[in-house]
């Protein structure tokens, strides 16, 4: 069916006059299809103009105002959290233990410290560059001021008192030990002499020498003494090779960790013999969980970590 337009229409839709105003107007025909065409045109235009607004409410908003807010899902935050709870639970334990394997390693750096210029010190004070020759070795003769003899044997009464005046605040006492060697064998040592230092780290195992030695081989020119060293006194792990440690002194007055090539050398004046990473001598060797961790001092303090 046609639509029948007038000229004035005509005249409006143009924008202007064609006719004069007394003439009459002449009908125009619109057939269904150009009609058809205005209308699918409009439509067009408001869809894009629908999904361009669309576009620009999904973006965010500089204001924060106006705009659609992405957001996560329920469902995706409980799997992210349980994607981190399996990764915190895989590498927490493995970053513990090395955390506490780097404690272990600094106490040891700290008392070998405090050790070597305590022993100095003694040196200083009687004016001698020998450790033997000093009144709290010299009186010792070839004796030993061990864990049964330092408190009650006579010749050690000047080397305990020495031990007291060098390092301030220990204590004496006698206490059942417990403690493992790396491969899990076990130790009970009962009622046992324990030198216990202000830190709260302790010596035990005390043998402690004045003379009958050689006293020219190597940097340490001869050992004059063995003991071991709990960094952390009482506390787990109390295993050798961890928190339990083998140290001697040295006649020139530091203190040197079993399985170095300075203990090595003042024994057999080999530096290899006794050196952790050469021996087949299980006392002064340091294997992960083998033998008895005897060299583990001297491979800790080399390498500056417990990476065993």
């Amino acid at each position: 069916q046609d639509f029948l337009v007038s000229d004035s229409e005509l005249i409006n839709l143009r924008g202007g006059s064609s006719r004069r105003e007394n003439e009459r107007p002449t009908p125009i025909n619109l057939s269904k299809s150009l009609i058809s065409q205005q209308i699918g045109y409009s439509v067009e235009c408001t869809r894009k103009s629908n999904f361009r607004k669309a576009q620009i409410d999904f973006l965010p908003s500089p204001l924060g105002e106006g705009r659609k807010k992405a957001a996560f899902t329920l469902a995706e935050v409980l799997i992210t959290l349980g994607i981190t709870g399996v990764v915190a639970a895989l590498t927490l334990p493995t970053l513990i233990s090395n955390y506490q394997k780097q404690v272990w390693v600094n106490q040891l750096k700290k008392s070998v410290s405090v050790l070597s210029q305590g022993f100095t010190t003694m040196m200083g004070h009687d004016g001698v560059t020998e450790l033997k020759d000093t009144e709290a070795f010299g009186n010792m003769g070839e004796e030993f001021c061990d864990t049964y003899s330092i408190q009650r044997e006579s010749y050690c009464e000047s080397f305990r008192e020495a031990l007291q005046n060098t390092f301030s605040g220990i204590t004496f006492s006698k206490e059942n030990i417990k403690y493992k060697d790396l491969d899990g064998t076990e130790h009970n040592q009962n009622n046992k002499l324990v030198i216990h230092f202000p830190d709260g780290s302790y010596l035990f195992n005390l043998d402690f020498h004045g003379g009958g030695w050689d006293y020219t081989k190597g940097t340490m020119k001869g050992s004059l003494g063995q003991f071991s060293i709990d960094v952390n006194g009482s506390k787990n792990p109390n295993i050798r090779g961890r928190d339990i440690f083998i140290l001697q002194v040295g006649n020139v007055g530091g203190v040197y960790p079993n399985g170095s090539m300075a203990v090595s050398e003042s024994r057999q004046g080999n530096p290899n013999q006794y050196y952790w990473r050469t021996t087949t001598y299980d006392p002064y060797k340091c294997q992960s969980n083998t033998g008895s961790g005897g060299g583990c001092a001297a491979r800790v303090l080399e390498e500056g970590k417990m990476d065993y």
